[in-house]
């Protein structure tokens, strides 16, 4: 049975091959699992730290006078879980400016102002309060902080709405700021579109008394992008521009492989450029955004590391030049990326990006220079060419589109800023619990080319259609965060794609969660017995197990009644027979003309995959996997918990893996967004999921069709112009296209590519 799925079934061991990942291992492995699940937030409370702040409190003196937040906030009238908030993201200013490294990081030099304007203005201190608690949330995965981050953003939201409403010369700075913070919370296009929108209007209006406000450095670091518009345009990359792409995202992939022996003994560090891999890896197989959402959605996983790790390793490693190193390169790689996304990439990653990379390229000099350091260092040092080269190619590009733009006339008034007033309007009521603003929660799913592996959103949101489900579709997801999830809508149920390791045993019990026998007389499980099906099978799980949300249809109804008394193994078995599951499955099939009768044996070195499902069920979160000896119990979880439920589990399950590991993927089954588009009047929405169906539904006629004929007419037609050309032409044409090859090949080995027999 050929199809969708795969994976080392008891028929089949080498099911099919996915050589991307989604970073979902992109935060830091959570503190405290009890305060996680307790319902409380959490705050990483230390016995030091709440008697500091117990001492805040009682005082009303500031901890960190160093960091001269004048005049000061009226500290008495916050809370002790908000004083708590202030605290952390003080102490980290306090920290990189104790090592002279805040210059090194997008956001810690400027939060000391920004404190100090929120001491007049308190949208202001609600739009900090957001971004701590979100950075608070990031490392603790804890849902409940996220909730603390969304309240407060709410406030700075309306605070902003009103703060423009009434705009002028004493409430710019305040305007600027809310801003400022609320965009880099930002996890929806729409939402950030909106708020630039507002920092642009803002940054005109203030052009006559700039070198007045408090925040002039950041007004002139963010003019660059002034002229840029923020509406939702659409772009065709052709084949010669794509190779373009292709060829600088080689580049960036191999510049980054060549720095990973040097971080052998750097732990943390050699794991954020593992993840960079695997991101750049995924762009390489992803298709070319068009709209500047798409655009928006495949680069916010880099835009939440430019805000976190260098937080996070220059914490741990006060400067050391391999830190150093490696955080040249992740704003290296996004200056160097900045123009294949031509949409948004300048605001949205250059403009903070180039900062710090300049700082870092003056302190690196300086370790060059000297004469102290071990040669190791001094060689490590030598891997700086390629973030020059980017920040030399990322101005001239500044420069040269500076000098195509016309130039901006300051209006006399802040024109534009009723206009903006409405669109913050409208984006305060769509803000709401699902609606993150923390760049560490990234809506970055990014679609793959025509894949060799049937495990895309498109073909599996057309199993489910064949099926006879109605209005749900898979929606592929390049970060796990129950965050990101939530915004989604109704989570039926996800889909994981994982390498399949040798040697991996059943036991008395799984590595985790437990095996619950009983459970398959309540809910659909089947034992895996359909070779190269696996895919098919996990989308089951999760559909015939979702039957009372879902509209499955009345043949799958049908078969799930049937079914309901067999035991897992023949439901296994039934499903292998059932003619509109083997219909519906074999119909994503590849089509052929060539069939081998020389069946080769999977060798060791053969990668398999396998799908598996996740599922609430019954008020319990279930892993259902075809290759179990039955269903996996997670625990207790309610079907609007699955979000926060799912992530610690598949997180536990992926760190089992080797660091180096990135073939994973995620789908997830959600309610088919046109159906909230058309109730809405949402018609830009309805317009691009009516253009992701379109190109689905092709990607799947090519799958299915085979170019052969074709082909070989098209082959006879060229040969037969060749000939005509008489004297040595074909021979020629011939021998280049020899060379040609072997030169690819040649380079693919380079690269580490091994080529299939």
């Amino acid at each position: 049975m050929a199809g969708p799925g795969g994976g080392p079934s008891r028929r089949s061991r080498n099911c099919t091959k996915h050589q991307v990942r989604c970073d979902y291992m992109d935060s830091p492995t959570p503190g405290d699992d009890h305060l996680r699940l307790s319902g409380q937030p959490n705050l990483l409370w230390t016995s030091e730290i709440d008697r500091n702040v117990e001492l805040w409190r009682q005082t009303g003196q500031f901890p960190f006078p160093d960091l001269q937040v004048f005049p000061q906030p009226q500290w008495q009238t916050l809370s002790k879980t908000e004083l708590r908030l202030i605290y952390h993201v003080a102490s980290v200013c306090h920290e990189m400016q104790s090592s002279r490294t805040s210059q090194l990081t997008i956001w810690t030099e400027m939060m000391p102002k920004f404190l100090s304007i929120a001491a007049t203005h308190s949208f202001v201190m609600h739009a900090v309060l957001a971004f701590s608690a979100n950075h608070l949330a990031w490392i603790t995965q804890s849902a409940e902080t996220r909730n603390i981050a969304y309240h407060h953003g709410g406030i700075a939201m309306k605070g902003l709405h009103e703060a423009i409403g009434s705009f002028s010369k004493s409430n710019a700075d305040a305007a600027l700021a809310a801003s400022l913070l609320l965009s880099w919370q930002s996890t929806d296009w729409r939402g950030w579109a909106s708020l630039m929108t507002g920092t642009k209007t803002i940054l005109i209006a203030m052009q006559n008394w700039r070198n007045e406000s408090t925040l002039s450095d950041v007004i002139s670091q963010q003019s660059a992008s002034s002229q840029h518009t923020f509406a939702n345009d659409s772009s065709f990359v052709g084949t010669e521009a794509r190779q373009d792409q292709l060829s600088i995202l080689a580049r960036v992939q191999d510049t980054l492989q060549r720095l990973q022996p040097y971080l052998t003994t750097c732990d943390q560090e050699l794991r954020w450029i593992d993840q960079l891999c695997g991101y750049i890896q995924r762009l390489t197989n992803s298709d070319p955004p068009l709209t500047s959402e798409d655009q928006f959605r495949q680069l916010y996983a880099l835009r939440k590391w430019l805000f976190w790790v260098p937080v996070t390793l220059l914490s741990s490693r006060k400067g050391d030049i391999f830190t150093l190193l490696v955080l040249s390169h992740f704003y290296a790689v996004a200056l160097t990326l900045e123009p294949l996304f031509p949409h948004i990439g300048a605001p949205f990653l250059g403009s903070l990006a180039m900062p710090p990379l300049e700082e870092l390229i003056k302190v690196i000099n300086t370790v060059q220079s000297s004469d102290s350091f071990s040669s190791m260092t001094q060689a490590a040092a030598t891997m700086m060419e390629f973030p020059r080269e980017a920040l030399a190619s990322y101005k001239a590009r500044r420069v040269w589109n500076q000098a195509q733009s016309p130039t901006v006339q300051v209006p006399q008034t802040p024109y534009g800023l009723e206009t903006l007033n409405l669109d913050l309007g409208a984006h305060i009521a769509e803000y709401g619990y699902n609606q993150s603003m923390s760049p560490a929660f990234a809506p970055s799913p990014l679609r793959n080319s025509p894949p060799t592996t049937l495990s895309g959103t498109g073909v599996f949101t057309y199993l489910l259609e064949g099926l006879g489900a109605k209005n749900v579709q898979f929606e592929e997801l390049f970060a796990l965060d129950a965050d990101y999830l939530k915004q989604l809508g109704p989570i039926y149920g996800v889909i994981f794609l994982f390498k399949w390791l040798s040697g991996t045993k059943g036991g008395e019990e799984p590595p985790d969660g437990s095996y619950d026998p009983e459970a398959s007389e309540n809910l659909f499980f089947a034992a895996q017995t359909i070779p190269n099906a696996c895919g098919t099978q996990a989308l089951l799980s999760v559909l015939l197990n979702q039957d009372d949300r879902i509209a499955i249809g009345d043949q799958l109804k049908e078969f799930k009644t049937f079914t309901a008394a067999f035991p897992s193994e023949l439901r296994g078995d039934v499903l292998s027979n059932s003619e509109l599951i083997r219909t519906v499955h074999n119909s994503f099939a590849r089509s052929s003309p060539f069939i081998d009768e020389t069946t080769r044996a999977a060798s060791d070195d053969d990668e398999a995959f396998h799908f598996i499902a996740y599922t609430s069920i019954n008020g319990t979160l279930y892993e259902l996997d075809g290759l179990s000896p039955a269903p996996i119990n997670h625990g207790p979880c309610a079907f609007t918990e699955f979000p926060d439920k799912v992530v610690p589990v598949i997180q536990r399950r992926m760190q089992r893996y080797p660091q180096t590991e990135i073939k994973f993927n995620l789908l997830a089954m959600i309610k088919d967004p046109r159906i909230q588009a058309k109730e809405t009047g949402d018609y830009e929405t309805l317009g691009i999921e009516k253009q992701r169906r379109s190109d689905w539904m092709w990607e799947n006629a090519l799958r299915r069709h085979n170019f052969v004929g074709f082909i070989g007419e098209l082959t006879k037609g060229v040969v037969r112009s060749k000939l005509k050309e008489g004297g040595k032409a074909y021979d020629a044409w011939v021998d280049e296209a020899k060379t040609k090859t072997k030169t690819r090949l040649e380079e693919r080995r380079k690269k580490g590519y091994v080529d299939e027999d």
